[in-house]
């Protein structure tokens, strides 16, 4: 194999590794950008939680309140 030609293939071989590297790091990107998405819903959600045990424990609060008489 003349030399040109093995330059040719290595070439070849580092310009596909290099396509298969960055069709890695846009599949990890996207993957990431889907993982933050459920982060901001899980992070709504639980804030929607938190509000809604507040206001159960500030009921609770009152109703006993009430019963103490204060």
């Amino acid at each position: 194999m003349s030399s040109q030609r093995r330059w040719l293939l290595a070439w070849l071989a580092w310009l596909t590794a290099l396509q298969v590297g960055r069709a890695e790091l846009y599949t990890a990107l996207v993957d990431m950008e889907e993982l933050l998405e459920t982060e901001a819903v899980l992070i709504d959600t639980l804030h929607g939680f938190i509000s809604a045990q507040e206001q159960r424990l500030a009921t609770l609060r009152r109703a006993i309140l009430l019963k103490v008489g204060y």
